[in-house]
């Protein structure tokens, strides 16, 4: 795979959600990409133009062996979301924290010297005492998801500063857009618009007035490019930079579906973030970036595109 008039860059979770928006980009500018996921792409089939490497995360072993000739790993993988991650704290370490720090050791081992992790832009902050939060507020987490990617860029962090990596930790705000999956476990917009298309029930927990910053799939594609051929490192929130409620969410997909959600509201759960927008100030200025999609305009396109439409 290498070639030393372009980049080398490994994927890990390529055949996601953000994974395969990724990939499209990268193909697009003429990198050379090897993916690594457990399972192929769901809703398309494989580029022929890609490494494909199918197999585990936790295999120390493989993940090794995927690394060499690689310039830049771009790591998108989490086996845990904030809904289910307090329920088996270990779990979460085991097979997210351990993982990651067995994958920099790899990375030293082969000689590859960047690492884009993507991070939380919600759970790692926990209910801060700034809204919006910038980059250096104090983490303060409420669940195990939080804790554990705060863990992870501190690793990150010490493995730039002591062996010479180049580390890019994006921190961003809650994504929705076409070929996201997991209906029901992560993802608002995408759960509902699902939901309303298969005419099922969906939960809302609370009263509808926690609040998150979104940020469409391709505004954070285009990020990551521009970050990648500037050659950034550092810590950026990526969001909007305005924060909806689940209730004003609720009524933009009415509103744009013309389809009414049937709604079962559940108490509040203890580790839901009550309220967070993101400060952008700083992928602003440093990068040149901001998000350009509207919550109207991303909702939209991914009705328009749903597969199953009522």
């Amino acid at each position: 795979m290498a070639d030393l008039g372009k980049k080398n860059i490994l994927i890990l979770g390529g055949n996601g959600f953000v994974g395969s928006h990724l990939l499209d980009a990268f193909l697009q500018k003429g990198f050379l990409v090897r993916v690594v996921d457990i399972c192929p792409e769901k809703f398309r089939s494989p580029n022929p133009n890609v490494d494909y490497r199918l197999g585990d995360f936790l295999d120390a072993t493989f993940m090794s062996s995927t690394i060499e000739d690689i310039d830049t790993v771009v790591h998108l993988v989490s086996t845990t979301v904030p809904a289910n991650s307090n329920n088996n704290c270990t779990y979460d370490i085991e097979t997210n924290l351990i993982p990651t720090v067995k994958l920099l050791d790899a990375m030293r081992e082969n000689n590859c010297k960047k690492i884009i992790y993507l991070s939380s832009g919600g759970a790692i902050y926990g209910n801060a005492a700034l809204i919006p939060t910038p980059e250096d507020t104090i983490l303060q987490p409420i669940s195990s998801y939080g804790i554990v990617k705060a863990a992870i860029e501190n690793y990150i962090i010490m493995y730039s500063k002591l062996y010479g990596m180049q580390s890019l930790i994006i921190r961003p705000a809650n994504l929705y857009g076409n070929r996201q999956g997991q209906s029901g476990v992560q993802g608002l917009i995408n759960t509902l618009l699902e939901k309303i298309a298969y005419k099922e029930e969906v939960t809302i927990y609370g009263d509808g007035n926690n609040v998150r910053d979104y940020i469409f799939i391709g505004d954070l594609v285009k990020l990551l490019c521009i970050a990648l051929d500037k050659n950034t490192e550092g810590i950026f929130n990526a969001g909007s930079g305005v924060g909806y409620s689940v209730t004003q969410i609720i009524e933009y997909i009415t509103n744009i579906t013309g389809k009414k959600a049937n709604i079962k509201i559940a108490p509040a759960r203890h580790f839901d973030v009550e309220k967070i927008i993101l400060d952008i100030q700083k992928v602003n200025k440093q990068i040149g970036w901001k998000s350009t999609t509207s919550i109207e305009v991303g909702i939209k396109q991914m009705w328009d595109n749903h597969p199953k439409k009522v």
